[in-house]
């Protein structure tokens, strides 16, 4: 293994020739989310088989990685999947497949095991046709106002923040993100009120179980748009997260009964039951927001009090937000 450290390409990759790299496919067991560090323990193995692949993918290997809770379509659709998990039940998964045969099942293979298995592959003269995706683009890098884009990367000649316009703000949607207690609520709602008492038609959105913004606005807000008596063209509306993430679960799982064994569907659904699925829920919620033109017609700003976990956008959405 140390000479396999000291090398960028492994043989392996070398040995696919110009066909293309060897494929890995790993399958995991049901989980909230395949970093292993979900929850109030760190699962040690899941944390040392993503480290494993990342090591192998940067060597030439193509890596492909499917949790039944979260794409059991890719479960569904393979036959060997399907098998192995009807003959071995809870013992199946994880599996990893190198170019489409099963090489280990049951657990995580070492990473001595895993190069091994590859590059028994790579000799076999059957590596996957597919080549690699291209590098990943940066996340672009967003400035505050009035600051330099040396200020971003740590310079010190970073000028005062001026205090925002909310009534000129450029972008139809807002979101208020943070830790809890850090006045997410209260910023939003004032923002909110400042934009409508400008003659702008605003949405107050929050997925939060416990919203304040009904006792901020003195109104009782379910799933309906609710006008603010005080404040003409403000109005609330709280989602509710528990009711998503069931239908969430059930849109996930339902497809699957009677296509995968019942020890599968319960683990789907025992992993689909916790915290991570409610926010998925709830972001799926915003997306529904986002995509709505009607809703995009009759308010002029849309602005997000998210719930204290800080339930961020996902990466592609702050590139999407750039060009609006």
């Amino acid at each position: 293994m140390s000479d396999l450290k000291e090398k960028r390409t492994l043989p392996m990759a070398a040995e696919s020739g110009a066909s293309g790299a060897v494929k890995a496919s790993v399958y995991d067991p049901a989980m909230c989310c395949p970093t292993g560090v979900c929850g109030p323990s760190v699962d040690e193995e899941v944390v040392r088989i993503s480290r494993d692949l990342k090591w192998i993918e940067g060597r030439g290997v193509r890596v492909e990685r499917f949790n039944l809770a979260q794409e059991p379509h890719a479960f569904a659709e393979n036959p060997r999947v399907v098998g192995l998990m009807q003959a071995f039940g809870d013992g199946a998964l994880p599996a990893v497949l190198v170019n489409g045969v099963v090489a280990f099942h049951g657990a995580y293979p070492s990473r001595q095991e895993l190069v091994g298995a590859l590059k028994g592959a790579a000799a076999s003269g059957t590596p996957e046709a597919r080549p690699r995706p291209g590098p990943r683009t940066p996340p672009p890098v967003l400035l505050a106002a009035g600051q330099t884009r040396g200020a971003a990367s740590g310079a010190d000649d970073v000028p005062a923040l001026a205090p925002l316009d909310w009534t000129g703000w450029g972008t139809r949607y807002l979101f208020f993100t943070g830790k809890g207690g850090v006045g997410k609520t209260t910023v939003a709602s004032a923002a909110s009120l400042r934009m409508a008492e400008s003659g702008k038609r605003v949405l107050v959105v929050s997925p939060d179980p416990a919203s304040n913004l009904d006792d901020v606005f003195g109104v009782e807000a379910g799933q309906e748009f609710t006008p603010v008596p005080e404040a003409p063209n403000l109005y609330v509306m709280n989602l509710d997260p528990e009711a998503a993430a069931e239908a969430y679960k059930e849109k996930l799982v339902g497809p699957y009964r009677g296509v995968l064994p019942e020890s599968a569907l319960r683990a789907m659904e025992e992993q689909l039951s916790g915290a991570c699925t409610v926010e998925i829920a709830a972001f799926n919620e915003f997306t529904g927001i986002l995509s709505d033109a009607n809703l995009a017609q009759d308010f002029d700003r849309v602005v997000f009090d998210t719930a204290p976990t800080g339930q961020k956008p996902r990466q592609q959405l702050w590139v999407l937000w750039l060009s609006w």
